[in-house]
């Protein structure tokens, strides 16, 4: 992608060093730099430390993320870990709720949620 840049000035690669503990967590540690770029797919469900305290993840493109530096910051290390959205959260709760309903209808016969919702009386 020079050819993009042609004639600007372009930052070089400072020294840094990936650590990948479990699928939900990366760590980059390094130095001289004025952010990380991430190739992972952006999800809201990330979130990011510098040195220990919480930056905001910016999209980079269609699928990366962006972390910044602050200034001032020679030697850093940036923690990204995945939490999941809150929607996420949301359909796992929903679809426990109803296989505890499907599984207690099945072994019980009888509706397990009756008491919860009592349909109104029916007027003639």
């Amino acid at each position: 992608m020079n050819w993009l840049f042609e004639g600007k000035e372009t930052d070089e690669v400072g020294e840094y060093e990936v650590s990948r503990p479990t699928s939900e967590k990366i760590v980059v540690s390094g130095k001289g730099a004025k952010g990380v770029l991430f190739k992972e797919h952006y999800n809201p469900g990330w979130r990011a430390k510098v040195n220990g305290k919480r930056v905001k993840i910016y999209k980079a493109g269609l699928l990366q993320m962006y972390v910044v530096i602050p200034e001032g910051v020679e030697d850093f290390t940036v923690e990204l870990n995945y939490y999941g959205a809150w929607y996420h959260w949301l359909i796992l709760g929903v679809s426990l709720v109803s296989l505890i309903g499907v599984l207690g209808y099945c072994l019980t016969g009888r509706n397990l949620f009756r008491k919860l919702y009592q349909p109104p009386a029916r007027r003639n």
